[in-house]
């Protein structure tokens, strides 16, 4: 995302300022942010390069998901070709990783169980401008996932 230096002030409330018991001036009231967001142009108006140029990692924790998963790497394939498609699997007794593997995602293993500790690993893990992450059981629908990207970049 893009920022650029701002001189606009932002007002900021203080709790010194409107504490009836406070004397003291609040240092932090007068620090405004150097960095102000400028937000990206509409994604449907523009070439699909504004989304492909975006480093995407959809994220799909696992457990047991075999039969579903080839159908849910597909999806997000389609939704959006240039992400990078990563399946945690945690601790699956039936084949989940070798079809996840075989479906052209990225296959990590998350050895504590419990879905937490798959989600901790996968932020601490990854690095991208923008995470999606769903369920290995084709509950989500990946067709709204770039509809999703564009609402983040421009509200």
């Amino acid at each position: 995302m893009k920022t650029s230096r701002t001189n606009d002030p932002i007002k900021t409330a203080s709790l010194h300022e409107h504490h009836p018991m406070s004397s003291k001036p609040d240092p932090i009231a007068s620090i405004t942010p150097p960095f102000k967001a400028e937000p990206m142009t509409d994604l449907a108006t523009t070439d699909a390069a504004a989304l492909a140029a975006l480093k995407v990692a959809v994220l799909l924790p696992c457990y047991n998901e075999e039969r579903t998963i080839a159908d849910t790497i597909a999806g997000f394939r389609r939704s959006l070709p240039s992400a990078a498609i990563y399946v945690y699997d945690n601790n699956s007794k039936d084949r989940t990783s070798e079809v996840a593997r075989a479906h052209g995602a990225i296959v990590r293993i998350e050895r504590r169980q419990g879905k937490g500790s798959v989600v901790r690993r996968m932020f601490a893990d990854i690095e991208a401008d923008v995470y999606v992450m769903a369920d290995g059981d084709n509950t989500y629908d990946a067709t709204c996932a770039p509809e999703l990207i564009e609402t983040l970049f421009n509200e």
